[in-house]
């Protein structure tokens, strides 16, 4: 009988986020599978758990790079999956680890995909990046009426007016490369003083910054998002 496939959330950063339930999977499962970008780069979700494994557990680096050619990604995830298939159909349970919550916008909903179907998997839940950005600021995400609109990516500033036309709170992941853009719309808008950016939430260099009318020219790291709110 094959082992279980668990889809671990680790939260955005500080280890200190990690359930309970996240843990003691973590304690318990002897193979523990980290994502990363390719062979030479450090996994941020690894980072985040190493405080939890015990020394006995193996860890299985996985490379799941996208590439810019859809044959050579294909191929990729392939690998991965004949990687991780190994210890599953010895009957082993493996702990698949992601940063923030194993169901938004993770890895592990993109690796389910293509695993067999004779694997039992299990999603197990973290904290997402928005909501610790928000716990960071000090502020709630949404309340009472207020509705949410995630925008995983930005490529066009009218996908911005129309989020903002929908939801009170809108949350922009992957926007660094276009902050500038974005502020100048949000000036436009008079949206910059309920607007705010934070950069590394959870890990150490975190840095937040409240109320954009001070900052129009911010040089982001990639693993930085944005909350605005257009209702006051």
């Amino acid at each position: 009988m094959p082992g279980t496939l668990y889809g671990v959330g680790c939260g955005p950063g500080d280890p200190e986020q990690i359930t309970i339930q996240a843990w003691k999977i973590l304690q318990r499962v002897p193979v523990v599978a980290v994502p990363q970008g390719s062979q030479s780069d450090t996994s941020l979700a690894a980072q985040i758990i190493q405080p939890w494994l015990p020394p006995t557990t193996q860890i299985l680096r996985l490379e799941l790079a996208f590439r810019l050619d859809a044959q050579l990604t294909e191929q990729c995830w392939q690998q991965a999956i004949a990687q991780l298939v190994v210890p599953l159909q010895q009957g082993l349970d493996v702990a698949f680890v992601c940063e923030g919550d194993s169901s938004f916008y993770s890895t592990f909903g993109m690796l389910t995909r293509y695993l067999p179907s004779d694997i039992p998997r299990r999603w197990i839940p973290g904290v997402c990046s928005p909501c610790a950005a928000a716990a960071a600021v000090g502020m709630p995400l949404v309340q009472q009426q207020e509705r949410l609109l995630v925008l995983p990516a930005l490529y066009h500033l009218n996908q911005l007016a129309e989020a903002c036309a929908g939801a009170e709170v809108v949350v922009l992941l992957k926007m660094a490369r276009y902050y500038r853009d974005i502020w100048q719309w949000l000036q436009a808008q008079d949206l910059l003083a309920t607007s705010y950016v934070v950069e590394w939430v959870g890990w150490p260099q975190q840095r937040i910054y409240a109320d954009l009318r001070a900052y129009p020219d911010l040089c982001l790291s990639y693993f930085s998002l944005m909350v605005i709110r257009s209702s006051r």
